[in-house]
């Protein structure tokens, strides 16, 4: 049985937000809401969130760099909480 895993870029910078605009922290609250229910779940390590990300969102399914970007905006946002 091949597993993926999943790994994340933990050198980024916070967020994983380089080079995109202030508003696209305020179009990814939707993703940022999901999170804190999933996490709130206890259902997963947010640490693999990722795959749930793609799963549920349809437009992130393709796009691994922006899930994990999202994610670890949504990190950050928890660490400064």
């Amino acid at each position: 049985m091949n597993k993926r895993r999943e790994t994340f870029n933990t050198t980024a910078r916070p967020g994983g937000y380089e080079g995109r605009e202030e508003s696209s922290m305020s179009d990814d609250q939707k993703y940022f809401d999901y999170l804190e229910k999933l996490r709130e779940s206890g259902e997963v390590n947010m640490f693999g969130a990722v795959p749930y990300l793609q799963r549920q969102f349809p437009e992130l399914g393709f796009d691994i760099d922006h899930a994990r970007s999202v994610l670890l905006a949504w990190m950050a946002l928890c660490d400064k909480s």
